[in-house]
């Protein structure tokens, strides 16, 4: 039983087959994507890195960071070719320049502005071009103005795929000639594309979130600081006063002893 469905719904439905969501200990997907007798040597992933372009925002980028080395070298123990793909300037900064050699692109200015659905689908269009059998999103989701959470979201590479994926045989697709590699890429950009915006609206999100509480933190620190120097600066002031004051009484009381 075959069932139609409209070009949205069909786009909305995809984003969620294609999507998995796991922590950073949990590989649900990729054990279903390795299979248990798979060969893994020369199986490759992209790490799809979403990082501010401006700093004084908490450990948004500081938690990825950590998180890829020990991630990189448990995906290459397992025989995985990783190598990443990162937007944001301060993901450049922290964590390209230690391993340039495994960075396939980088992306700048991504955060200077509110994010647009056109800008995600170019960078969409950017990732679908690499050469990956799986493209791994790491992101940090909003969960409210004092905390976040970093998810990785697994996407196949559907191109050369050779068909209908599992996740989406039940449904009858129009145009016919869906198992081509060129609708099948088109498929994936859009899917990519959508899930890419709503993953850069998160990361802005808590950049915003925690920048404001940084921002709070320093003026609340900034006015402690003051109030403290001021206590200091009154006390000083004060015993300098005390100070000038007993040497005038003491000054009178001995003039007035010599005048007695």
């Amino acid at each position: 039983m075959y069932r139609k469905l409209d070009f949205c719904a069909f786009i909305s439905f995809l984003q969620m087959s294609l999507m998995s969501s796991v922590s950073f200990s949990e590989e649900d997907y990729l054990a279903k994507f390795e299979g248990e007798d798979a060969d893994l040597a020369g199986k490759k992933q992209l790490l799809v890195l979403l990082t501010t372009d401006k700093g004084l925002c908490g450990s948004v980028n500081s938690t990825i960071s950590r998180m890829m080395d020990p991630y990189m070298a448990k995906q290459r123990a397992k025989g995985y070719d990783v190598s990443l793909f990162v937007l944001g300037e301060k993901g450049r900064s922290q964590i390209v320049r230690n391993i340039p050699e495994s960075t396939t692109a980088t992306v700048v200015d991504v955060f200077d502005k509110e994010p647009i659905f056109p800008l995600a689908a170019s960078i969409a269009e950017n990732i679908c071009n690499q050469d990956y059998d799986v493209a791994t999103v790491v992101y940090n989701r909003f969960v409210n103005a004092a905390s976040f959470t970093t998810e990785f979201r697994h996407f196949p590479n559907l191109a050369g795929a050779g068909g209908i994926p599992d996740s989406i045989k039940g449904y009858e697709i129009a145009p016919d000639d869906v198992q081509s590699d060129n609708t099948m890429v088109n498929l994936s950009e859009f899917a990519v594309g959508g899930a890419l915006f709503y993953q850069m609206l998160e990361t802005q999100a808590c950049e915003i979130s925690q920048r404001v509480t940084a921002m709070e933190n320093a003026s609340k620190n900034a006015g402690e600081m003051v109030d403290r120097f001021t206590l200091r600066y009154n006390r000083a002031r004060q015993a300098r006063i005390t100070t000038e004051l007993t040497e005038i009484i003491s000054g009178a009381e001995s003039i007035a002893d010599e005048e007695d």
